[in-house]
C-alpha cells in the first residue's frame, strides 16, 4: 500500500497543535470522530484555530449525544473526515501534538491517517493530563472541566471539541509558562525523570533547561538547593510570649452586641447558645472539670471553644490541644478560624497542626527513590507519581500529604516515602533541618494551641505522650466518633494487601526492593566482608521470603475457602466470621493454624538472619542511614510476625478476632481485624484522669435527653460528677424549617419480601422526587438495597429527566457525589454509611431526605456481638443499652443533613414503621429538636409534602 508522506518531524519545540476529538465511542478501529477541534499555538500565543463537525452514518449512542449535544441532525450536512483532515494536516506538520488524555486523540489520528493512505504521525506528543498531574500537584482534579474551572479558564460547554480544544490550549501555555518559571535543579531532576522511560515531555524541559543556562542567573531567592532538590525557602514563625493582662468583661463580651466579633463581622449573628457554650468551657478550665456539650448545627460551636481556649493559654501559659475527627474541620479550625481570631483579638497567639507522622514526607526517602530511576524500569504511570511529587516538594510549605491530589499508584509510592519513626536517622541526617515532620513538632513545641485528629491523639496515649509536646487542656470536637477511632486505633487489621506490599518492599521480581538493593550495593563495592551478606540475602534471606510469600498466599486461601463454607447465611459475595472457640474447634481451623504456625517460624528466621546481617553491618562501619533502614526493617518484620501470631491465637478475652472476606474477580480476599471489646476505661485513666480539664462536644450525643450512653464511651457511670452534661438549644426554628413524615402503609420488611419492599419503597422515593423536582437525599443502611433501589429508579425516573446517583455505584467518593448532587438541582442521591453524617448541602439543593430504615447495627457484627454478651453478663439489656443507643445517635446524624443553616426548608420521610410503633420508638422521636410529625398514609404524605416545601 502507498501512503501520502508528511514531514511530522519538528523543528521548533515553540509550536504545538492542541487537538481535542468527539466520538462515537472509545474504540479507534471501530468508532468514528464527529467534531475535531484544533488550536495552533506559536512562541507561546495562539496563533490558529479550527474546529468543525464531522459527517458519518456511525449511530451515536443516546448518552454521547446528551454527554456532547451533538446530534445525527448536526452532522447531515457536514464534511466528511476526508475534507476535515486536509485542513487539519498543515497544522499538523512539524508541530508537537497536545491533548488532554493524548492517548486517546491520537489513537483516533494515527487511525484516520492510516485509512486515509496517510504516514502515521512521528512528532512529538504531550498529555496535558499527564502534565497537569506532575506541574499541579495540589489541584482538586485533574478532568479538563473542573481544572479548567480552577485555573480560571473559560469552558462553557465540556465534552465539545472546540472549546475542549481551546480550554486545552490555555491550559498548556499556563503548564508551560509554570515549567519556565520553576529553578533549574528542578528542571534537571524532572529531565532525569522524563528521560527515564522516554517520555517526549523531555526535550520540551531540555530546551528550557538549555535557554536558562544561557541566561544564567544568581540562585532564585525563594528556594534553597539542598542535594540537588529545590526547597521553598520558608521562616519558622516565632511567637514572642507577650504578657497579657486578661480583661474578663472584654471575654465575656465577645458574643455581646458591641463585642469583638460584632463590631468586626457586619453578617455576625447573635446567638445566645454560642456565648452559653463558651462561658461553660471557660468555667471547666477555670474548676478544673471535665465537660461534655451537646450543641447543634449552627450553634457556632468551632467558636465557642476556640474564643476561651485562647483567652485560657494567654492568660495561664497553657497549652491546649484541640483535636477533631475529620480533615475538613481542621483545616476550617486553622485556614478560616483561627486567622479569624488572630485579626480581632487585642494579642497575638500562635497555632499549628500537627498530624500523624505518616502524613509527612521523608525528604531522605524521597531523594533515594529519585536517585535509584536509571536503575529500574520506571513505567509511566510511576514517573509522573515521581515527578508530581518533585513538584510538590519544590512548592510545598508543609510536606502534609493532604495536599498533594495522588493517584492510587501514587499512594503506593506514598507508603515508600512517608516518613516513619523506625527509619528516622533524627539529628544524624542531612535532611534534618529541613525534615517536615521534624518542623511541624517544633512548631507544636512552641504554640499555644495544636490542632490534631482523634488518631494521633491515641497514638500519642499509646506512646506514653512522647509525640504531643506537654498538655493539660484538651478540647475534643466531633466527639461522638472517638469511641470508634479509640476501638479501631487500639486494635489491628491484616490482609493480603499489606502482606503483599510487605513482603514487595523488600524483594520483588528480583529487581527492586530494599533487600535487592542492598544485595546488589554490596556486590559492587568490591568489599569481600560485604560480599559474604551479599551472598547471605541472595542464598539464605531471598529464599526465605519467597517461602514466606508462598505460605500467606495458601493461608489466605485456606482461610478463605473456610469461611465461605462455614458461613451459609449471609451475602455470599462478603462474609464476616468471628473467631470463638466454637470455630477453633473445627478440624480445616487446625489445618489453618499449622499453617499460620509455619509462616511464623519463618517471619522468626527471616528476623533472626537480619539481626546477623545488622550485626556484621556494625562491624564493617558502614554508613549510619544503612544500618538504621536494616533496624527499622527488622523491627517491623518483628511485628508483623507478632501481630499475625496474637490473631491466629485469638486468646486475649478483652479482644474480639474477626475475619471478613469479600469475593473480586471470581477470588475471595481475606481481611483478618482485632478490636478492643471497651475503650471507656483506657481512655478514662489515660486521658481523663490525667488532664486539668477535657472538653467533649458534638451535635450528636445525648439519647432521649440523657448523656448516659455518651458517658459510658469515655468511661464515666452515669452518676459520676467529674464528668458536667449539657445541652444548648438549637438556633434553629425546626417548627418552621423541618417536617417529618412516617408513611403509614410502607409494608413491613420482615412480612413481605425484600424484592416486594423495595420496588414499594422505589415507588414512594420516586413520586417524591418527581413532586420536588430531585433535590432528594436517601440514606441506606444496606449497600445491597441501595443497589436494587437505584436500578429500579434509574428506570422509574428517566422519563423525567431526574439522574439518580448512587454511591459505589457512580463513585466511591462521598465529596465527588455531593458535588455532582449540588451542582445539578434535579438529581437525587442514594447513600450509605458515610453520607449519614459530614454531608453539607445548604440551600435549595436540597429539600427532602429520606431515611430507609432505622440504623441498627448488624446483632452480628462481632463488636457489637461481644458487647452485647458483655451486658448480658452484667444482667443488663443490651438491645436497650446498646443497640437502641447506638442507632438513635446515628440517626440523629442523619437527620442533621438536612437543615444547616436558618434558611433552610425541608422535609425528613422516614420508611420504618418502628419509629411509632415499637415501644423503643420513643427513644428516637424524642432526640428529634421541637418539630412537627406526620403518621399518614403516603398519597396524603406526599400533598403535604408538596404543600409544606411550596
Amino acid at each position: 500500500m502507498s501512503y501520502f508522506v508528511i514531514d511530522f518531524e519538528v523543528t521548533n519545540l515553540n509550536r504545538y497543535i492542541v487537538v481535542d476529538l468527539e466520538t462515537t465511542g472509545n474504540r479507534p478501529d471501530i468508532d468514528k470522530i464527529i467534531q475535531v477541534g484544533a488550536v495552533l499555538i506559536e512562541d507561546h500565543e495562539i496563533k490558529d484555530v479550527f474546529s468543525s463537525f464531522v459527517y458519518t452514518d456511525r449511530e451515536i449512542p443516546p448518552f454521547l449525544q446528551e454527554l456532547t449535544g451533538i446530534t445525527p441532525e448536526k452532522l447531515k450536512d457536514a464534511p466528511t473526515i476526508e475534507e476535515v483532515m486536509l485542513k487539519l494536516l498543515p497544522m499538523l506538520e512539524g508541530s508537537i501534538f497536545v491533548a488532554h488524555n493524548a492517548v486517546f486523540d491520537i489513537a483516533f489520528i494515527q487511525n484516520t491517517l492510516e485509512d486515509l493512505g496517510y504516514m502515521p504521525f512521528s512528532g512529538l506528543i504531550i498529555d496535558t493530563l499527564q502534565l497537569s498531574r506532575i506541574l499541579l500537584p495540589m489541584a482538586q482534579s485533574y478532568k479538563l472541566e473542573l481544572i479548567a474551572d480552577e485555573l480560571e479558564i473559560s469552558l462553557d460547554r465540556p465534552h465539545r471539541a472546540d472549546e475542549d480544544s481551546m480550554a486545552t490550549a490555555k491550559l498548556l501555555l499556563q503548564l508551560l509558562a509554570q515549567l519556565n518559571e520553576m529553578p533549574l535543579v528542578y528542571l534537571q531532576r524532572l529531565h532525569q525523570l522524563a528521560q527515564s522511560n522516554n517520555q517526549d515531555l523531555s526535550f520540551i524541559i531540555e530546551d528550557i533547561i538549555a535557554k536558562k543556562l544561557n541566561n544564567y542567573q544568581e540562585n532564585d531567592d525563594r528556594f534553597m538547593i539542598i542535594n540537588q532538590l529545590a526547597l521553598l525557602m520558608t521562616e519558622e514563625e516565632y511567637q514572642e510570649n507577650q504578657e497579657y493582662e486578661f480583661d474578663q468583661i472584654q471575654f465575656e463580651s465577645m458574643f455581646d452586641e458591641n463585642g469583638l466579633l460584632f463590631n468586626n463581622f457586619p453578617n455576625f449573628e447573635l446567638r445566645p447558645a454560642q456565648k452559653g457554650m463558651s462561658n461553660e468551657v471557660w468555667n471547666a478550665f477555670l474548676d478544673q472539670t471535665h465537660l461534655m456539650v451537646e450543641a447543634g448545627t449552627g450553634t457556632g460551636k468551632s467558636l465557642a471553644y476556640l474564643i476561651p481556649s485562647v483567652f485560657w493559654t494567654k492568660q495561664q501559659n497553657e497549652k491546649i490541644v484541640i483535636a477533631t475527627h475529620t480533615i475538613n474541620l481542621q483545616e476550617q479550625l486553622f485556614q478560616r478560624d483561627i486567622p479569624l481570631l488572630k485579626k480581632i483579638l487585642p494579642f497575638d497567639f500562635s497555632a499549628t497542626i500537627l498530624k500523624g507522622r505518616s502524613n509527612y514526607l521523608c525528604l531522605r526517602k524521597f531523594e533515594q527513590h529519585l536517585m535509584q530511576v536509571n536503575q529500574i524500569n520506571l513505567s509511566i504511570d510511576g514517573m509522573t507519581d515521581l515527578g508530581q511529587v518533585l513538584t510538590w516538594v519544590t512548592l510545598t510549605k508543609t510536606g502534609d500529604v493532604e495536599e498533594i491530589n495522588l493517584s492510587q499508584t501514587g499512594r503506593s509510592l506514598w507508603n515508600e516515602i512517608s516518613s516513619d519513626p523506625d527509619s528516622c536517622l533524627n539529628h544524624m541526617c542531612p535532611w534534618f533541618r529541613s525534615c517536615f515532620y521534624h518542623r511541624a513538632r517544633q512548631r507544636a513545641q512552641t504554640a499555644d494551641l495544636i490542632i490534631t485528629n482523634h488518631s494521633l491523639l491515641l497514638t500519642n496515649l499509646k506512646a506514653d505522650n512522647r509525640i504531643l509536646p506537654g498538655f493539660n487542656y484538651l478540647v475534643i470536637d466531633e466527639a461522638h466518633q472517638f469511641e470508634e477511632v479509640a476501638t479501631k486505633h487500639l486494635g489491628f487489621e491484616l490482609n493480603q494487601y499489606q502482606f503483599s506490599y510487605f513482603i514487595q518492599k523488600y524483594y520483588k521480581d528480583g529487581k527492586t526492593g530494599f533487600l535487592v538493593k542492598a544485595m546488589n550495593d554490596f556486590y559492587q563495592s568490591q568489599d569481600p566482608d560485604q560480599f559474604v551478606i551479599a551472598n547471605k540475602i541472595k542464598n539464605n534471606v531471598i529464599p526465605l521470603i519467597s517461602k514466606v510469600e508462598s505460605n500467606i498466599q495458601d493461608y489466605f486461601n485456606l482461610l478463605g475457602e473456610f469461611v465461605d463454607q462455614f458461613v451459609k447465611n449471609q451475602d455470599s459475595n462478603r462474609k464476616t466470621l468471628r473467631i470463638v472457640e466454637r470455630v477453633k474447634q473445627r478440624k480445616e481451623w487446625e489445618k489453618i493454624q499449622e499453617q499460620a504456625e509455619n509462616i511464623i517460624i519463618d517471619l522468626t528466621e527471616w528476623a533472626n538472619l537480619m539481626e546477623d546481617i545488622i550485626q556484621q553491618l556494625r562491624n564493617l562501619e558502614v554508613e549510619e542511614s544503612l544500618l538504621v533502614d536494616f533496624t527499622g526493617y527488622l523491627k517491623e518484620i518483628r511485628e508483623v510476625s507478632l501481630t499475625f501470631s496474637e490473631w491466629n491465637h485469638a486468646n486475649d478475652l478483652n479482644m474480639v478476632f474477626w475475619v471478613e472476606t469479600v469475593i473480586k474477580r471470581k477470588k475471595i480476599f481475606s481481611y483478618l481485624f482485632a478490636a478492643p471489646i471497651e475503650v471507656g476505661s483506657f481512655v478514662k485513666e489515660f486521658l481523663f484522669d490525667k488532664l486539668d480539664s477535657v472538653i467533649l462536644t458534638s451535635a450528636t450525643l445525648s439519647v432521649n435527653g440523657s448523656f448516659n450512653y455518651a458517658s459510658n464511651w469515655f468511661g464515666f457511670d452515669s452518676k459520676d460528677e467529674e464528668l458536667r452534661k449539657i445541652k444548648l438549644p438549637s438556633p434553629f426554628n425546626y417548627k418552621e424549617q423541618a417536617l417529618v413524615c412516617i408513611p403509614k402503609d410502607i409494608p413491613n420488611i420482615q412480612e413481605v419480601s425484600e424484592e416486594r419492599y423495595i420496588e414499594h419503597l422505589a415507588k414512594n422515593i420516586a413520586d417524591i422526587a418527581i413532586s420536588l423536582n430531585g433535590r432528594t437525599l436517601v440514606l441506606f443502611t444496606s449497600h445491597q438495597m441501595l443497589q436494587k433501589t437505584y436500578d429500579l429508579l434509574k428506570i422509574i425516573l428517566e422519563p423525567y429527566q431526574i439522574k439518580v446517583l448512587g454511591h459505589g455505584i457512580d463513585s466511591n467518593s462521598r465529596s465527588k457525589l455531593t458535588k455532582r448532587f449540588i451542582s445539578d438541582k434535579q438529581t437525587i442521591l442514594l447513600g450509605t454509611n458515610s453520607f449519614w453524617e459530614g454531608v453539607d448541602v445548604p440551600g435549595e439543593s436540597l429539600s427532602a431526605l429520606v431515611i430507609v430504615r432505622l440504623p441498627f447495627t448488624p446483632p452480628n457484627h462481632p463488636i457489637h456481638e461481644a458487647k452485647t454478651e458483655r451486658l448480658r453478663a452484667k444482667r443488663k439489656n443490651p438491645f436497650m443499652e446498646l443497640s437502641v443507643p447506638q442507632a438513635v445517635v446515628r440517626f440523629k446524624q442523619g437527620f442533621g443533613r438536612l437543615i444547616r443553616t436558618q434558611k433552610d426548608k425541608g422535609v425528613v420521610i422516614v420508611f420504618d414503621k418502628r419509629i411509632v410503633e415499637s415501644r423503643y420508638g420513643k427513644a428516637f422521636i424524642n432526640s428529634l429538636p421541637d418539630v412537627d410529625i406526620k403518621y399518614q398514609q403516603f398519597t396524603k404524605l406526599l400533598q403535604n409534602i408538596n404543600d409544606w416545601i411550596n
